[in-house]
């Protein structure tokens, strides 16, 4: 992730400077961290986490444009709903989500803003549905490794090349207005990354 990412260091040294605020916090009880992928985040954890990220780390002005560049191609300069569903073998840990869960929160989500979708997913399965329901609103990056068989795709595929993706899509994710999310690690650093954009933030996962 060095490839994508700068590590900012304090005086040339391997150590990052946060202040003093997140650790007087966290030993005063009040730092929200027992999160795992299967925990819905907490709002000041992911202000912390976001303050924290953003001390030691951006992305690379090369990546960076290279993303704006993408989203800008893909959606413009238009509010969109972002959504990013984890499918393939995540079955196998948690129960799948129900399509006709997921759409009736899309649609509500639709009717308010009436916006495209930016939807970010490694399984084919969740893609042909959003769109055969919701046509040329779905917007995907064609570009990107999907599975069509339910292996996760960092099974047999470049990694690299899968990271850069990841995180392309996590860029967007994080630009967008509305985020409907799944326990995921990708979910996660998009709330982490755009904490300070989003109107609203829905996990999926909870949603009956």
């Amino acid at each position: 992730m060095d490839k994508i990412f700068n590590l900012k260091s304090c005086n040339g040294q391997s150590s990052y400077d946060v202040g003093t605020s997140f650790l007087d916090d966290f030993f005063n009880g009040l730092v929200y961290h027992e999160y795992n992928a299967h925990t819905e985040c907490n709002y000041e954890d992911l202000k912390h986490k976001n303050f924290i990220f953003n001390s030691i780390a951006n992305i690379k002005e090369e990546f960076l444009l290279m993303f704006e560049e993408n989203k800008q191609k893909l959606l413009g300069d238009l509010d969109y709903i972002g959504v990013q569903i984890r499918g393939t073998d995540k079955k196998t840990e948690i129960p799948q989500i129900p399509l006709h869960n997921i759409f009736k929160h899309i649609d509500n989500a639709l009717n308010e803003m009436d916006n495209k979708i930016f939807l970010a997913t490694d399984d084919v399965y969740y893609l042909s549905n959003f769109k055969s329901r919701y046509g040329d609103r779905v917007i995907f990056n064609n570009e990107n490794i999907i599975s069509n068989n339910d292996k996760p795709v960092h099974f047999n595929n470049d990694r690299n090349l899968i990271n850069l993706q990841v995180i392309n899509d996590v860029y967007i994710l994080s630009k967008s207005k509305c985020l409907y999310y799944t326990f995921s690690n990708v979910s996660y650093f998009a709330l982490i990354l755009g904490f300070d954009n989003f109107l609203k933030t829905i996990n999926l996962n909870n949603l009956l």
